[in-house]
């Protein structure tokens, strides 16, 4: 790849990222120094629809990142659609493209980042897996288990937050429902989605970018 004179990496529009797996894995490393953010587990879910009165919508875009020489993390390319072949309404955007058209792209990236994080990455690998850790705690260890000591400090407040949320974050007519594209049924199609290829190794980044 050519690079201009930041030292990117120089693209032709002709370039098409195609999908790299069906894994909730979203950053993956595929040479030295350039990465792709894959946002594969929104594909097919049905944007929220809760309120008739406001339209949302979701996209499951990827997008190739490049380190450069100043330790920066730098996107060069975005593909929104994940139809094929390319064209029209398959664009690989640019930072050559027009600012606004670039500016929108890396928006719809940052919405799909959003999305992934809040309800795979934050509710279902911290709150969720957590939570069955705590119950299994309460359960099976008394209070002077060395186990339960070492535990406690970690989940102590892990089961009166995630009642909290299902009060009022993602039950029915919560916060998710009135303000995320992933509200309403999406919640529950993402977190069964990232449930089947949820194990050990996802939860720690090193393996997870290994993946």
């Amino acid at each position: 790849m050519e690079k201009n004179t930041l030292g990117e990496p120089r693209l032709s529009r002709s370039v098409l990222l195609w999908p790299t797996s069906e894994q909730c894995v979203i950053m993956i490393q595929v040479r030295e120094a350039v990465y792709i953010a894959d946002y594969a587990i929104l594909e097919g879910v049905r944007a929220n629809a809760t309120d008739p009165n406001t339209q949302q919508y979701l996209s499951a875009p990827f997008c190739l990142l490049y380190k450069n020489s100043q330790n920066e993390i730098m996107p060069i390319a975005i593909q929104l659609s994940r139809q094929t072949p390319s064209g029209e309404a398959n664009t690989v955007f640019l930072p050559s493209d027009d600012r606004y058209d670039w500016m929108l792209a890396k928006m719809w990236v940052k919405s799909s980042d959003f999305n992934v994080h809040q309800l795979v990455t934050h509710l279902l690998r911290t709150h969720l897996t957590s939570e069955v850790f705590a119950i299994a705690m309460y359960r099976q260890l008394a209070a002077v288990h060395p186990v339960y000591k070492l535990l406690i400090p970690h989940v102590r407040f892990t089961i009166a937050i995630n009642t909290a949320a299902r009060e009022k974050l993602i039950c029915e007519d919560g916060i998710f429902d009135k303000a995320n594209a992933t509200g309403g049924t999406a919640i529950v199609e993402v977190i069964q989605k990232a449930m089947k290829t949820l194990t050990y190794k996802s939860l720690c980044f090193p393996e997870a970018m290994k993946a």
